[in-house]
């Protein structure tokens, strides 16, 4: 109906109007045929089984869908339990529904509420009492430990290439380091057993020759560890978790450190409950042990820088040892004539005079390259953070310590043996 007086503008209003009837008879019908009859029986699920956690029910249901009957009336409880807890969540997700209209509503469901219970899951271990959560991710090469960060990392079609040395994924202020299983790089897993919270242990379950791991390592035991049974290729023939657990010893050690093992199974490549679970398990056992476990993080590395400070030491007054009996050989190696010895010096203290006491250091050590290199490093370290200097009266100590343990026999017989364990 037109009022007079107005300007008409009924064709444009028609027009759009009939867009938007149009969209919502779409929509409507959409919701209808697709979504309608599983929001009824997931929402009698839920009435009836009342979880507190809503969206893990809604993706347990959506996985397993299960026929439900209802022999009594809503009550009110079943109403206040709609209006506060299953409300909020479907108007969130139904609203994603409807933006998207997808074809198969139940999978985008599935994949909407498995990043939202990620989410939670993360954040629970986010707000545990250790400020950086890291977990080691181990295994043998090809158990599918790429493909399960990947997919938690939110790549629906993860397509990994074998790892060489390390690679750390990181989200949601957790931080997982997922190392090489190739042979040769499992000896240097023991390297990162120190600054770890946690260890994820991944298994192909369809695979377990030559699976073995060393749960009793100083520096792993006693800290929470999930071994997850990944079945890559959905198989039916696979290793059950028990195999799993039995090939690793897991009953032993579960027993002597209890409730800080636990194993899961999982389908690699899929959103798979089973592996939600045994993250939520490893993250309630982060938080549960927090203070112990940053403890130990902490005395580890100290103990781990300690050792590698040590090992360097030795390592350096081998060398030097090796580049004295080069400058006394015969023909001697790599020494300067005097004059070039000594500028070459200068250059490496960054002086334009070298003291007398230099000069008798560089007499001393034949002009040998690397000793003028490495005495130059003493006195002006590159970094005072990783090296303190040294004066010139510790320098001369320390050569002339190093040139009686040169030709000592115990000494070059040490020496020796290094070499050959490094070759």
């Amino acid at each position: 109906m037109m009022v007079m007086g107005t300007r008409p503008q009924s064709a444009p209003a028609k027009g759009k109007g009939f867009v938007t009837r149009r969209r919502r008879d779409i929509v409507s019908n959409y919701m209808a045929t697709h979504v309608d009859p599983l929001m009824h029986e997931m929402i009698t699920y839920l009435l009836l089984k009342q979880p507190e956690d809503v969206r893990g029910s809604m993706l347990e249901y959506l996985r397993n869908p299960t026929k439900c009957e209802v022999s009594r009336k809503v009550s009110r409880k079943d109403r206040i339990y709609m209006v506060s807890e299953i409300s909020p969540v479907l108007t969130e997700l139904l609203t994603d529904v409807v933006r998207a209209r997808p074809r198969k509503p139940s999978e985008f469901m599935i994949g909407w509420l498995s990043s939202r219970v990620r989410a939670k899951l993360a954040d629970a271990i986010a707000k545990s009492k250790v400020a950086h959560k890291k977990i080691l991710v181990l295994g043998p090469s090809g158990a599918g430990k790429t493909t399960l960060l990947m997919g938690l990392a939110g790549d629906p079609e993860p397509k990994p290439k074998p790892t060489s040395g390390f690679r750390k994924y990181e989200f949601e202020g957790i931080a997982f380091y997922d190392l090489s299983g190739k042979p040769k790089a499992q000896r240097s897993w023991v390297s990162y057993f120190h600054d770890v919270h946690a260890v994820m242990f991944v298994v192909d379950s369809s695979n377990l020759s030559g699976v073995s791991f060393d749960l009793d390592h100083p520096m792993i035991v006693g800290k929470p560890l999930l071994v997850v049974a990944n079945n890559k290729q959905d198989l039916n023939d696979c290793g059950s978790v028990e195999e799993v657990a039995k090939k690793l010893g897991l009953e032993t050690y579960q027993h002597k450190y209890k409730g800080l093992v636990a194993a899961c199974a999982c389908v690699a490549g899929t959103r798979d409950e089973r592996l939600d679970k045994g993250l939520e398990w490893l993250g309630q056992k982060i938080d549960e042990n927090a203070a112990i476990l940053e403890d130990r993080v902490q005395a580890d590395t100290k103990i781990v820088a300690e050792r590698d400070a040590e090992n360097q030491r030795r390592k350096e007054e081998r060398v030097f040892r090796k580049v004295l009996r080069k400058a006394f050989s015969e023909p001697p190696e790599e020494c300067f004539s005097r004059e070039e010895g000594l500028d070459f010096f200068k250059n490496e203290l960054g002086a334009a005079d070298l003291p007398a006491e230099a000069v008798h250091l560089a007499e001393i050590c034949n002009y040998q390259k690397l000793a003028l290199q490495m005495m130059g490093n003493f006195k002006c370290p590159i970094s005072v953070k990783k090296r303190t200097p040294m004066d010139w009266s510790q320098i001369l100590a320390y050569v002339n310590q190093r040139k009686k343990e040169a030709w000592d026999d115990v000494f070059i017989a040490q020496d020796n043996n290094n070499n050959n364990n490094n070759t």
